[in-house]
């Protein structure tokens, strides 16, 4: 079974949806954010995630020493950066109960849903990355973006429900007048991960299993993926085990035209396939590190 046969795997088991979902993908959250001005957004960003940092500590402890112990295995098997986005991956789907869309926020740690329901969407998928990642490595400065995932070509269309419509919500839970605009405001979440020692960014989408890579603010995937990702914006704060802010910049990417071809030949369809198979021979090598998981 190759890799893509593994995607259409996770894209088949991803299908059978957690009936009760909302019916918007929290779009006044993202409204708001792309609205307010950077020095206001960031003030708000700050309190809410302070404000939660509180209320939700004893969570968010138990979550830091969850992944402390995952994070601490993964780091014993000598993965190289590749083999480890495709380990999150695959552990994370071999793991979850289902996927499940729920209007439940907690602004900056959207991962806490995820560790106490075994289930989510990309907002909790991406958020949980983020932790691991920044756990493993803090140099891969791993951090939540804004995309827009065009629906006639997304891959894995268990993360795009069927919805004519969407509206914009304020806080009172009442519409208020206008269409949430997909294309400005973005559908998706994904991770922006730096490569250490690399001038690269790549795009880790945990809900399709897909990677990519920044070219400026373009997101370009490998292997022939007929997923289209638009770039629309940073979260401009995240949390790491320590609750401190980081604040991202996404990098170039690629700066020449002519690096396109060895960035194929590291990260591509073929790498991937490679870097699946060598995490499929370690887990059979540690069953009882993934029993424990």
């Amino acid at each position: 079974m190759t890799y893509e046969e593994i995607q259409k795997m996770v894209k088949i088991f991803g299908f059978a949806i957690v009936s009760g979902f909302g019916a918007t993908l929290v779009p006044s959250l993202y409204y708001m954010v792309n609205k307010l001005p950077s020095v206001e957004e960031h003030n708000i960003f700050k309190r809410k995630v302070n404000d939660n940092a509180t209320k939700y500590s004893k969570q968010i402890n138990e979550y830091n020493k969850y992944i402390s112990q995952y994070c601490d295995e993964i780091k014993k098997l000598n993965l190289s950066d590749l083999e480890l986005f495709i380990k999150l991956f695959d552990d994370l789907w071999k793991h979850i109960d289902g996927y499940y869309i729920t209007r439940h926020v907690i602004l900056g740690f959207e991962r806490l849903y995820l560790y106490k329901e075994n289930k989510g969407c990309c907002r909790h998928f991406v958020d949980d990355m983020v932790a691991k990642l920044n756990y493993i490595n803090p140099k891969y400065n791993a951090t939540r973006i804004i995309v827009y995932a065009d629906v006639d070509n997304i891959f894995n269309h268990a993360y795009y429900l069927p919805i004519k419509r969407r509206t914009l919500l304020n806080k009172h839970n009442e519409e208020v007048s206008g269409e949430y605009d997909d294309k400005k405001y973005g559908n998706h979440a994904v991770c922006a991960v730096d490569i250490p020692g690399k001038n690269i960014t790549l795009m880790l989408d945990p809900t399709n299993n897909v990677i990519g890579y920044f070219k400026g603010k373009k997101i370009i995937t490998f292997g022939g993926n007929k997923t289209s990702y638009k770039y629309i914006k940073k979260e401009n704060y995240i949390t790491n085990k320590t609750n401190t802010f980081i604040k991202h910049e996404v990098k170039t990417g690629i700066n020449k035209l002519e690096l396109d071809g060895k960035i194929n030949d590291l990260y591509g369809k073929e790498a991937q396939e490679q870097a699946y198979w060598k995490v499929s021979y370690i887990d059979g090598e540690n069953k009882g590190f993934q029993k424990s998981l």
